[in-house]
């Protein structure tokens, strides 16, 4: 539980878990990072890196790397809790949310990834806030968080501008806005259990259920025709909604794909809507002791027998 002020904005453990990329198959590959404390990862807008945070002794922190390359993670971050990064639409910029300047709820932030400037405070309320996603210049939508969560949006620009989406006595999270940007697909869970509905964007007009038997981390696949979200339990099953706009939202078929056991508040849809990536605690193996943050590394050591026998004084045969 984060914040003072008795929100919540999301738990988030220090359990060591492997970064893995899946197809829509179900197919795994992993990026050659050790495993670490990893949650919350987005791609970028150009698919070749990925914002995440890494739980250390000194606080939450947000690193980025390059899946394509396979550099090293980059910090961006260096006091405080940090959460939930979301990339900003030309990937100069990452929001997320922090308790970095001690107040009494968590505060959204603004940070240049390009440069070693520090991050801007952009917007502090009462209530813990938390954003969800960057979907234009002028429209970062997020969580504001006291009691139960509600929706709000703002221009990232201009802190004036904040103003709610949507409010409920339940819980609303992970909205997503679509391609086209007049609909928000959201996870709310007003019948008891999570479940993923859809209203036009920004004036929330009724709702569509599209989950059948609980949803949750919806994405709108690049063209806007599907949308895909998860159902926990008993196994974590990815879904895919067909969509039709014509002449209003509705749902034309759901379908699973695979199922898996990741970390699901950590999951994100690559912006060629062909494969994940997801926080997995399964087969993790061990922390690496390096650095946090960097990339797996291994020491080759040839004629180590012989070298072992030179050293206890024996002849060498």
């Amino acid at each position: 539980v984060y914040g003072s002020g008795g929100g919540n904005v999301g738990n988030v453990g220090g359990a060591t878990r492997r970064m893995v990329v899946v197809d829509n198959e179900g197919n795994e590959t992993a990026p050659s990072l050790a495993p670490r404390a990893f949650n919350d990862f987005r791609w970028s807008p150009d698919g070749a890196s990925v914002a995440y945070i890494d739980v250390m002794d000194g606080g939450i922190m947000i690193f980025t790397y390059n899946v394509d390359l396979g550099t090293t993670p980059k910090q961006i971050t260096f006091e405080g809790n940090n959460r939930e990064p979301v990339w900003s639409p030309d990937g100069t910029r990452v929001a997320f949310t922090s308790d970095r300047e001690g107040g009494l709820a968590y505060d959204l932030y603004v940070k240049n990834v390009t440069d070693d400037s520090p991050p801007e405070r952009i917007l502090a309320l009462e209530a813990n806030q938390r954003p969800f996603h960057w979907a234009s210049d002028s429209v970062l939508v997020f969580g504001t968080q006291a009691g139960s969560e509600d929706l709000w949006w703002m221009n990232p620009s201009d802190s004036t501008s904040a103003t709610p989406y949507l409010e409920s006595e339940s819980n609303l999270t992970a909205v997503r806005i679509s391609p086209s940007g007049d609909l928000a697909a959201y996870m709310s869970d007003e019948t008891g259990e999570d479940q993923v509905f859809v209203r036009s964007f920004p004036d929330p007009r009724q709702p569509v259920l599209v989950s059948r038997d609980r949803g949750n981390h919806p994405r709108w696949a690049p063209e806007g025709n599907a949308l895909y979200y998860w159902k926990g339990s008993p196994v974590d099953t990815l879904l895919v909604a067909q969509v039709s706009t014509d002449p209003t939202f509705s749902v034309t078929s759901v379908e699973p794909l695979f199922g898996a056991d990741y970390v699901l508040r950590g999951v994100d849809l690559h912006p060629d809507g062909d494969r994940w990536i997801a926080p997995d605690s399964r087969n993790q193996g061990v922390a690496s002791p390096a650095e946090p943050g960097q990339p797996e590394q291994f020491l080759i050591v040839t004629n180590w027998f012989s070298e072992l026998r030179a050293a206890l004084g024996e002849d060498d045969r």
